[in-house]
């Protein structure tokens, strides 16, 4: 295919070696973006190109995170290290006494109970985190591995999720509570295990698009955009600019069918976290 500017472009692809297990290769090029009707807040149907980039096969669990939390631990970053910490909705907003995770007596970061006496799963995808605390996540883990990861923008995450034909979930156009964790799921509805419902799986192999938790991307929220066709994705708001509403993608545990769509859209301030909503890292190639 063209670009947007017209010319051919060279077809880059990784070389072997240059991805791990966990990472899956979105190729550049157009995709179908909108176009469902039944997608609360949805796009209109447009055709948009995205450059090639990697992305996680799996949302960022809590075992994941409490490593991040321990590296700010054990660095002595003691305002860092408050400031990362997850806060549950019932605590309340600034306060860091009801959090999913807490410091032993020998300075280990350990899991702890939310407000409900529930224990978290360390392979659960993490929640309650802000899109501002995902964002320090990337920039440490970029640090960590010297790749440039980062939060993806919307258009990266909904063609990671539906592939470039157009599809309403990861999987196809039909849909079943089965394949993917969301409100009719599961008798006791609750997160799950990010390997669980192999179903919600996309054409590039990214897992949990569908279901489990919602997910942050560095899109601010705008209401009934339009988009030429053939278009670049849209110039976005810097990820350094904090208050503003940003967009999460795809279902979630207590949520329903509709918000599993891949098409859907939802607007939340990127301060605050959501039971329901976590994040995944995704990372150009050049």
């Amino acid at each position: 295919g063209k670009t947007p500017e017209g010319d051919t472009p060279p077809i880059h692809l990784p070389r072997k070696g240059d991805l791990a297990s966990d990472e899956c290769f979105v190729p550049a090029g157009p995709f179908r973006c909108g176009g469902d009707a039944l997608a609360p807040e949805g796009l209109p149907a447009s055709s948009v190109w995205v450059d090639d980039f990697v992305i996680r096969r799996f949302q960022v669990t809590y075992a994941d995170y409490k490593d991040y939390l321990q590296a700010l631990h054990d660095a002595g970053l003691e305002d860092a290290f408050k400031a990362a910490l997850p806060v549950h909705e019932a605590a309340g907003a600034g306060s860091t006494g009801a959090s999913c995770f807490a410091v032993d007596s020998d300075g280990r970061v350990e899991l702890a109970e939310d407000p409900s006496g529930r224990l978290p799963e360390a392979e659960w995808p993490i929640a309650f985190v802000s899109f501002r605390q995902a964002a320090s996540y990337a920039s440490w883990f970029a640090e960590s591995t010297g790749q440039k990861w980062r939060i993806l923008n919307e258009f990266e995450w909904e063609k990671a999720a539906r592939g470039v034909d157009g599809r309403f979930h990861p999987w196809g156009n039909a849909f079943a509570a089965t394949w993917c964790n969301m409100e009719m799921s599961q008798v006791e509805k609750q997160p799950v295990k990010v390997e669980s419902f192999p179903v919600d799986s996309s054409v590039y192999g990214v897992r949990g698009m569908a279901g489990n938790l919602s997910q942050w991307t560095s899109s601010e929220w705008k209401s009934g955009m339009l988009l030429a066709p053939y278009q670049r994705v849209p110039e976005q708001t810097p990820v350094e600019v904090s208050g503003v509403y940003r967009v999460f993608r795809g279902g979630g545990w207590m949520l329903p069918d509709a918000i599993s769509r891949s098409c859907s859209r939802v607007g939340f301030d990127d301060t605050d976290g959501v039971a329901h909503v976590g994040f995944r890292l995704g990372r150009s190639l050049r």
